[in-house]
């Protein structure tokens, strides 16, 4: 009796910290131009890890592996747990690390917008299998979804979470229109809209623009935001003055934790 005592103290110890971290999505940036955590490298491009779902996926990959790497030894962050890759948008600064990652993780699924180039998975020595090209909003995952390709010249997709506290939309550039994207996470799923995170392509947008955004994010019950890379100095500064404590700076190394429940 006291061996199996014994072992069933073991079991506790080794699966409670998986168990008690089960109910959260955690998110964690590992690129960005904007540093948080000292010893990790700023640089123009966007990443962010999720764990706690039912897959660990892994938001776009900077511009450049080496950078990349660095911030996630920085981190102390494991790639080779990633089952899941989305890229946002064909641009360098969110597709740069890819090889870097699949160096650690070959096995990972590719999810990327249909209007790829067709050699994609041969450039990046992928099989066609793994790589999956998103035309139409789908789920991915448990509680994890596309928003399907969208825009005109330049096409991305979005990612979207449903949480405890509401829905989350993870962002890579925003080439479409962030409200645009608000738009169709409502058209998908009328619950609020609990937090925004990621760029948002404000550079050459009025203040007055910058207000209406913040105005409907609001109408949207959006109760946080995290606008970063791409979203512009100014725009930041407005989003932060108008959200106070519920800005967050998602700098490298930034760690947010939401309930899944």
């Amino acid at each position: 009796m006291k061996i199996v005592n014994v072992l069933l103290l073991l079991l506790v110890v080794l699966f409670t910290p998986l168990y008690a971290n089960s109910n959260n999505f955690t998110f964690t940036i590992l690129y960005n131009n904007y540093a948080n955590v000292p010893g990790t490298i700023a640089d123009w491009g966007f990443s962010c890890l999720v764990e706690g779902g039912e897959q660990t996926i892994l938001f776009d990959t900077g511009a450049q592996g080496d950078i990349l790497m660095q911030n996630v030894r920085k981190l102390n962050v494991d790639l080779s747990k990633v089952n899941i890759i989305v890229l946002s948008h064909n641009h360098a600064d969110h597709t740069g690390g890819l090889d870097s990652v699949l160096a650690i993780q070959p096995d990972a699924r590719v999810f990327i917008p249909h209007s790829f180039p067709h050699d994609f998975a041969r450039q990046h020595k992928l099989s066609d299998s793994s790589v999956q090209r998103i035309k139409d909003s789908r789920q991915i995952c448990a509680n994890v979804f596309t928003t399907g390709e969208m825009g005109s010249s330049i096409k991305e997709h979005s990612l979207v979470f449903h949480t405890g506290e509401g829905q989350v939309i993870l962002t890579g550039c925003s080439h479409q229109g962030i409200i645009k994207i608000v738009h169709k996470t409502q058209e998908l799923d009328p619950q609020p809209i609990y937090m925004v995170l990621g760029g948002m392509h404000l550079l050459q947008h009025s203040d007055t623009d910058i207000k209406e955004i913040i105005r409907i994010f609001k109408e949207a019950g959006v109760q946080k935001c995290c606008a970063t890379h791409c979203t512009g100095d100014r725009a930041i500064g407005l989003f932060s003055e108008s959200f106070k404590e519920n800005f967050i700076n998602a700098g490298t190394g930034m760690v947010l934790t939401i309930s899944k429940e």
